[in-house]
């Protein structure tokens, strides 16, 4: 036997990864046969079911979904055993499979989960609905929607107002905004309805809810930004508190290293702190500022 053709160390493993009757989690790197494995495990399964749909193999991109059923409508060309029982019963009973692949449900996970939606009953469902590849001119549409909302004599126009308000009412700023929260709806829709629920229920619990809120992401940014700093930076931060009599923290001194925008300055003054009267501290803090 030539080491081309010797068997895999895990052979075993793979063997038993295709009885039908049980249940497996196979992880191996890119290029070991997991897919041919996939595939193998497919056709043995249609040798045993009475109809194709019966099986279902998800997959997370289009392509990986026709790749898998291309490669089992190869495989179904060849001459085995196994092949050779289930082109019997494609046969007996009618599947057609060459000319109907579809019939095969190896699909996306976003497809099965619109296959189910589609099927639950009332306004619930999401029949005749699709999901689109390319959603930000939707995102964009559906924040014109809620700024036009302005115009309406309903307490919605009210809250509209003062957003646009916070923009400056910037028109263009809202839309961007409301369009790239959209996109990311996953991260903040459980927020907002836990903010509802609070609203209808007390309204001082929206205020300790949100100042949690933020002094839980202030604490996580401080953290995550301090692990990051280099030994010189916290000696320039020790000697910075030193100088401007300020505790030898990163957070005690963001007035002096942000501006009000929250960007890094530039450069530092005498508004900031007397110390930066002194030319070489002034020097040595933006040089360091630039740095970090």
């Amino acid at each position: 036997m030539t080491r081309e053709s010797a068997a895999p160390p895990d052979q075993a493993d793979r063997d038993r990864a295709l009885q039908v009757n049980e249940s497996f989690i196979v992880q191996a790197p890119a290029g070991s046969g997991k897919t041919s494995l996939l595939v193998e495990r497919y056709l043995r399964l249609l040798a045993q079911v009475a109809q194709p749909e019966e099986i279902l193999a998800i997959t997370f991109t289009r392509a990986a979904a026709a790749e898998m059923k291309q490669r089992v409508l190869l495989e179904l060309q060849k001459d085995t055993s196994l092949t050779e029982a289930i082109r019997d019963k494609d046969r007996s009973l009618n599947w057609h499979l060459s000319q109907n692949p579809q019939r095969m449900k190896i699909q996306t996970i976003d497809s099965f989960a619109t296959e189910i939606a589609t099927q639950v009953p009332g306004s619930q469902s999401a029949e005749g609905m699709r999901i689109e590849e390319q959603p930000d001119p939707l995102y964009l549409q559906a924040a014109q929607k809620t700024l036009g909302r302005l115009f309406f004599d309903d307490p919605s126009g009210l809250l509209v107002a003062e957003f646009l308000a916070a923009l400056d009412n910037n028109a263009s700023t809202a839309e961007r905004v409301l369009s790239a929260m959209l996109a990311k709806r996953d991260q903040w829709l459980d927020v907002t309805g836990l903010i509802t629920s609070l609203a209808l229920s007390d309204d001082s619990a929206i205020k300790q809810t949100m100042t949690r809120a933020v002094c839980d992401l202030r604490r996580e940014i401080l953290s995550t930004v301090s692990a990051a700093l280099t030994p010189s930076d916290h000696e320039m931060i020790h000697t910075l508190a030193r100088e401007t009599g300020n505790q030898a923290s990163l957070e005690a001194l963001l007035p002096l290293i942000l501006t009000k925008a929250g960007s890094i300055r530039k450069t530092v003054d005498r508004r900031q702190s007397e110390a930066f009267t002194d030319s070489a501290l002034k020097g040595q803090t933006v040089d360091w500022l630039e740095k970090l």
